[in-house]
């Protein structure tokens, strides 16, 4: 087997971004991770230290992917659902735009 390695600021910036999409604030997302702000700053958003298993656990109740957490690397399904709502939400503007000049004649 390789040897693996362990890319902690990547790791760090994937957690991050989970956080903030999800709760906007670093704040919120600690306190959803019952964790004091600065220590999840100071130890895994910084990058000293990569999340251990009780992290990782919270984490997927909060609806991480941990495999794109500590690789990188999106499933085929979680591309597919992001296509998805992104297709849904153009249809939405349409549908609205539709509904307008419904409205003006």
């Amino acid at each position: 087997m390789k040897n693996l390695t362990v890319d902690n600021e990547a790791i760090a910036k994937r957690l991050r971004k989970f956080g903030v999409d999800k709760y906007d604030k670093i704040k919120i997302f600690a306190e959803n991770l019952d964790m004091n702000p600065s220590s999840l700053q100071s130890s895994y958003l910084s990058g000293r230290n990569a999340p251990g298993a009780l992290l990782l656990v919270k984490l997927v109740k909060l609806g991480c992917d941990i495999e794109w957490l500590l690789t990188g690397k999106e499933r085929e399904v979680i591309k597919e659902n992001q296509k998805l709502k992104a297709e849904n939400q153009q249809l939405k503007e349409r549908l609205e735009g539709i509904k307008k000049l419904a409205n003006k004649t």
